[in-house]
């Protein structure tokens, strides 16, 4: 028997290739993300509930106002007779209650955050008080305020301190200041437009205070009667004033214009009704922008005409009750052409 075939006769295989059993780190090493744990496996997050959007400034002062508004018409019948000015997102810029005002509604007015132009004006007999003042005090916004007719005080201007953004300020005919109260006036450096006319028991106490508004283009102080000559001297800096009204203040005389002679910007002055007589006008020859010139019911004769002629630019003389002759007015007119002589009207126009 051939040795060849001994393997197969005895019945022996041929050895196979053996796969050792795997190890933990082997297994660890080829674990497949299918064995990884739940833990493990990312998860896409739900998504988010949408969220109304809040609501902007702008809405908010809106809806406010709406509410106030609403609150204002069921105080007074006559609501529709008020005036509103609104911007192009329309917030309410403007408001003119003339007539229509009192203490008890003007508490609704805070909640115009972009008003910034406000009459408020009662009819008799209902006449604000410096309650209404105190209402406004927060509404530092405002650019312009009219409390004409009203019964404030002195001491209730204390509440426009914080208003340091007006240009303009109206106080006709309000009885009972006499100016002390100006003092809180002091930081509102912007002022341009200052109306006290009628004001009948306005002091000098006043005027002290107006030192500091270098921006101040017009001035009234009509029918304010306790002024004098000693208070205007308080003007003399306020190089600025485009126009001044001093009618019916009969205690200003000759030295009050003298101290109101550099004040060459000047483009309307009326003195009519005054003690300023045809010598104190000399104080005007360096007023060359005068455009409108107020000497009616003054004393101002044909001396004064050679104080007047040279005022090239005046468009508008008022004379009426004055003591111009004939002759005085003709050489008036050949020296300036260009100006209108009244001798029917008291004052010069009324701009508002």
């Amino acid at each position: 028997m051939s040795l060849l075939l001994l393997p197969i006769l005895l019945g022996c295989n041929e050895a196979e290739p053996t796969v050792d059993a795997p190890t933990a780190d082997s297994a660890a090493d080829h674990s497949s993300p299918v064995d990884a744990s739940p833990a493990d496996v990312p998860t896409a997050d739900a998504p988010d509930e949408p969220q109304p959007d809040a609501p902007s400034e702008l809405q908010r002062d809106l809806a406010q106002e709406a509410e106030a508004l609403a609150e204002l018409k069921k105080t007074h019948e006559r609501f529709s007779f008020w005036k509103l000015k609104r911007n192009a997102d329309g917030a309410v810029i403007k408001l003119d209650m003339r007539s229509y005002a009192t203490d008890a509604n003007v508490v609704h007015l805070q909640k115009f955050k972009q008003l910034e132009d406000l009459t408020i004006v009662a009819g008799s007999p209902n006449k604000l008080s410096d309650r209404a003042l105190e209402h406004i005090a927060g509404m530092t916004q405002l650019t312009s305020l009219d409390i004409s007719f009203s019964e404030v005080t002195d001491g209730g201007l204390t509440h426009l301190k914080g208003l340091t953004n007006l240009r303009t300020l109206i106080l006709r005919a309000c009885a009972k200041l006499t100016g002390t109260g100006f003092e809180n006036f002091k930081g509102m450096t912007h002022l341009q437009t200052l109306r006290c006319g009628s004001c009948e028991n306005l002091t000098d106490a006043a005027l002290a205070h107006l030192p500091t508004f270098n921006n101040l283009e017009v001035l009234e102080l009509n029918g304010c009667k306790q002024l004098t000559d000693a208070g205007l001297q308080s003007l003399a800096g306020l190089t600025n004033l485009k126009e001044l009204s001093l009618i019916f203040c009969e205690n200003i005389g000759d030295p009050g214009l003298q101290s109101l002679a550099g004040l060459t910007e000047l483009e309307t002055l009326d003195l009519g009704a005054t003690g300023v007589t045809s010598d104190g006008l000399v104080s005007l020859q360096k007023m060359t922008e005068l455009r409108g010139l107020g000497l009616g019911g003054s004393l101002l004769d044909d001396k004064g005409v050679k104080h007047i002629e040279n005022l090239k630019n005046l468009k508008l003389l008022i004379h009426t009750g004055s003591e111009l002759t004939p002759e005085g007015v003709a050489q008036l007119k050949k020296a300036l052409p260009g100006c209108v002589f009244n001798d029917n009207a008291i004052g010069l126009p009324d701009p508002n």
